[in-house]
């Protein structure tokens, strides 16, 4: 039992069950807190009751006991019968002075097991012998109390209420079976369980909404089907009906008793017609005709591809057109303010498109203006090409520019300040000459590098040759000749090899322990270079 509940009011509690109590209990309780109980109530009824009367009131009914538990005297309440009494046990009366009727059994919810109450339905209890004035309870003055008095009317039972005796409702045992597995779960278990019988509940009740919900698609479907089978394709709606369209209504389309047109196709008294370039072709999904959805007027992919190209052509053509109308209007004014859209007949795109791809496609005349045509059409969903009819005459324009890269230039030099095309115009003559400045740097650079390394070559050999030399003064010379160097430095057959053997040479006469010789070789005059001491 719950410490915040009196032992007084054990009924109370949380895990107690109020369907284990008696009708003489629950009356007695009713009673106690003025609630009047008509004799011809059943158990069910009085259980409601107690439910609603007092264990709402919970939290009032403690509060206001442990208020009137300072200097007063406890309430006598029925209490709850804790043993089992035999037959043909003497008569007697329990703690709370009530009368135990001797061949009736009393149980607690804890002490009965699901078997005893199935037992309880196929075995009800005897009949209870004949009350006699000595069931009235008495009294003792010292423990009268305000907070619970008794009148005689209050103690007029009957006989069968008194003993209790009325055949086993199987309804009531089973309520004792489930309060009694609810006594012995814990707080947790009892809201899962609570939880699981109302999950119960609405599964089946979204089982049968599905239910509902599937045969009114399936009736709706069907209703759809049939209707679609008798009236057909529905008639061709314009370009300007169907971009008017919102999503709900393409969505609600699906709905219609006609089988809605497919894009490209031209229906008319139920009945789909693909025209030019465009083949009608069933979907894979409905490839026997059986389901009442529209076939499809698709393109072939190489007119595919042609179409494509062409309507790219177009546009570069408008684009190119109204970039001269711009840079022509820009170096006249010196600003784009004011420009118009510069307005193309069709008939001239159309010539200057079939001049291109006429002599290279392999497509006929007659194909040719089909893909024009296609063409022209797609334009429509351009946003940012627009369409005029000028005395009769169609004319594009778009709102694109494409420039020529001199027009570029000169559409910036018109819009730009005089300060800045000075500027501009500077640092374009600058560049060159600062450029040829730089490569002219960087050219002699590496070939002061180059002549330098050679240089040092012909030094490391002289000073190679000098150490040989003073090793072996008679056999070998001090230098070598200026030929034998010319050979193993430089390629003779190579273009500016005598301008770099001039360097080297020059390079090698300026440093100072390079000592010039000649000598006659063979009857003529030979330059030695050697290294001095």
């Amino acid at each position: 039992m719950d410490d915040e509940v009196p032992n007084e009011l054990y009924y109370l509690a949380d895990e107690f069950p109020p369907r284990s109590l008696r009708r003489y209990q629950l009356k007695a309780i009713l009673q106690q807190y003025s609630i009047d109980v008509p004799n011809s109530l059943k158990k069910a009824d009085l259980v409601q009751l107690f439910q609603t009367h007092v264990l709402s009131r919970k939290d009032q009914l403690i509060a206001e006991y442990r208020a009137k538990q300072t200097g007063q005297t406890e309430p006598e309440l029925p209490a709850r019968r804790s043993t089992v009494e035999k037959e043909n046990v003497n008569e007697s009366r329990d703690k709370d002075h009530f009368f135990v009727p001797a061949k009736s059994s009393t149980f607690t919810v804890k002490e009965m097991s699901p078997e005893a109450a199935h037992r309880a339905i196929d075995e009800p209890p005897a009949p209870p012998k004949a009350p006699t004035p000595e069931h009235i309870p008495v009294y003792a003055e010292e423990e009268d109390d305000d907070e619970y008095v008794f009148s005689g009317s209050d103690l007029e039972y009957s006989d069968d209420e008194y003993s209790d005796d009325e055949p086993v409702d199987k309804s009531e045992v089973a309520w004792l079976i489930q309060d009694t597995e609810q006594a012995k779960m814990t707080k947790k278990e009892r809201v899962l369980a609570t939880a699981n019988q109302y999950w119960a509940t609405a599964q089946m009740v979204f089982r049968g909404t599905y239910i509902l919900l599937f045969l009114l698609a399936a009736a709706a479907a069907i209703t759809i089907v049939v209707a679609r089978g008798r009236n057909g394709y529905c008639d061709t709606t314009t370009t300007e009906e169907q971009a008017s369209l919102s999503p709900l209504d393409k969505l609600a389309s699906l709905s219609s008793s006609c089988i809605p047109c497919p894009d490209h196709g031209v229906c008319a008294d139920g009945a789909l017609l693909c025209p030019g370039l465009y083949k009608r072709r069933r979907p894979l999904y409905n490839a026997f005709g059986l389901l009442p959805v529209a076939d499809e007027c698709i393109q072939d992919s190489a007119i595919g591809r042609a179409v494509a190209r062409t309507e790219k052509r177009i546009k570069y053509i408008l684009a190119r057109q109204q970039g001269q109308h711009m840079c022509d209007y820009v170096g006249r004014f010196g600003s784009a303010e004011g420009l118009s859209m510069i307005h193309i007949k069709r008939e001239d795109i159309k010539q200057a498109v079939l001049e291109r791809y006429l002599a290279e496609s392999k497509l006929s005349p007659n194909m040719l203006e089909q893909v024009l045509h296609s063409a022209f059409a797609s334009l429509a969903s351009d946003p940012k090409v627009h369409y005029w009819e000028i005395d009769g005459e169609p004319y594009f324009g778009t709102e694109r520019a494409s420039f020529t890269m001199w027009c570029s230039v000169k559409m910036f030099f018109a819009q730009a300040s005089p300060q800045f095309r000075k500027i501009v115009v500077a640092l374009t003559a600058g560049i060159p000459t600062l450029s040829f400045a730089w490569y002219n740097y960087m050219w002699h650079s590496k070939i002061k590098r180059h002549t330098d390394a050679k240089v040092a070559q012909v030094i490391a050999m002289l000073k190679e040759q000098l150490e040989k030399h003073l090793s072996d003064p008679e056999n070998i010379e001090r230098g070598f000749p200026v030929s034998q160097i010319r050979v193993k430095l430089t390629d003779v057959h190579m273009p500016g090899s005598v301008d770099e053997w001039i360097r080297i040479a020059q390079g090698v006469q300026r440093h100072p322990h390079v000592r010039r010789a000649f000598r006659e070789v063979a009857g003529e005059p030979c330059e030695y270079w050697e290294l001095a001491h």
